[in-house]
């Protein structure tokens, strides 16, 4: 089936990192169990980093697979795209530079003033991208930036429903909501914030936002407490895994939302999680990290605990090639088009 895209902006400001993707099937034969299928609209991944165009325009390969996926099994997706956050290592690693960057020197003015001023002029360079870096980090997107343009984007699509139904399909037909990767991570918190939903005028989850929530390989970060699958050395995994949450969110990952901790607010809704059986083919400590990370397993597990309706696919692939694989295309045709869920 051939797919179309079509590219919208969901604000005045008309910015990339403000719009939506829309892949639409183009094929005429519709058949009676395509016309039953929903409109689904996934908040893109990007590491909570946004989706700048000069990034994207290298990314878009990876980020427009799943939704091409989706549309190729008869259903409209319409993919969402957010401001981003902006590197920001942590200060001990600026700190940890300096010092090797002055040690260097003082070494090199030992043996070699000439060198000596060729490190000095290298660290001083360092220097200047560090601030540049540091500048560049301010006025980017928080995590609440990055709620408020999804539930944007989110009041658009709902406004628009009829309108972006697939042909032959349903005038109105039911809603998916979710995301992969970390946009799974920013669906998930933006379903348990029924404030952020109201400020932008739209029903709880439960009142008509939505009929399911669909999310591949979607992040749910973890707890300490939380169990995964054996892996070696975990402590270390967790630790990086909570570097890199500081690296992008700087002292606010303190406070940066766990789905998996608050499961318990997730909406009583149908849940659809597809994710790998190894998101990093097992190799450590990429495994270990990944599955801090994601915890599918253990989210599908909290939701069942709060008596939520969820089912879970896993398949044989990795994060990066899964949204292209063959694996994702066959759970999407079983759950959507012959199972017709939700």
């Amino acid at each position: 089936m051939c797919v179309t895209m079509r590219r919208v902006y969901y604000t005045t400001a008309k910015r990339f990192e403000q719009s939506i993707d829309i892949y639409s099937p183009s094929g005429k034969n519709i058949t009676p169990h395509q016309q039953t299928l929903p409109l689904v609209a996934l908040v893109v991944g990007s590491a909570w980093l946004g989706h700048r165009s000069i990034i994207y325009a290298g990314t878009s390969w990876w980020n427009s697979s799943g939704p091409k996926q989706i549309a190729s099994v008869g259903a409209v997706c319409v993919c969402i795209r957010h401001r981003g956050a902006f590197p920001h290592p942590p200060a001990s690693f600026l700190v940890l530079f300096a010092v090797l960057s002055a040690a260097v020197c003082v070494s090199l003015w030992i043996t070699s003033r000439h060198l000596a001023v060729f490190a000095a002029g290298l660290a001083a360079g360092a220097c200047v991208v560090a601030l540049l870096w540091e500048l560049g980090w301010r006025g980017a997107a928080t995590y609440l930036d990055m709620l408020n343009d999804v539930a944007l984007a989110l009041s658009w699509v709902r406004s628009n429903r009829e309108s972006l139904a697939a042909p032959g399909c349903a005038p109105a037909p039911r809603l998916v909501f979710g995301g992969y990767s970390s946009g799974g991570h920013v669906a998930a918190t933006l379903l348990q914030r029924l404030d952020v939903l109201a400020r932008h005028g739209l029903p709880a989850p439960t009142h008509g936002l939505c009929d399911g929530v669909l999310y591949v390989s979607g992040v749910f970060l973890a707890t300490k407490e939380t169990k995964l699958r054996p892996t070696m050395m975990p402590g270390v995994c967790r630790w990086i895994v909570g570097t890199l949450v500081r690296s992008v969110f700087g002292a606010a990952s303190a406070v940066l939302a766990s789905p998996l901790r608050d499961a318990a607010h997730a909406p009583r809704l149908p849940h659809l999680l597809i994710h790998c059986e190894r998101e990093a083919a097992g190799l450590w400590p990429v495994e270990g990290v990944m599955q801090r990370f994601i915890a599918g397993n253990a989210y599908a597990a909290a939701l069942k605990s709060a008596s939520i309706n969820v089912e879970v696919v896993e398949i044989r692939s990795n994060h990066w090639s899964m949204l292209n694989s063959a694996g994702l295309r066959l759970a999407l045709t079983e759950c959507l088009l012959v199972k017709s869920w939700p």
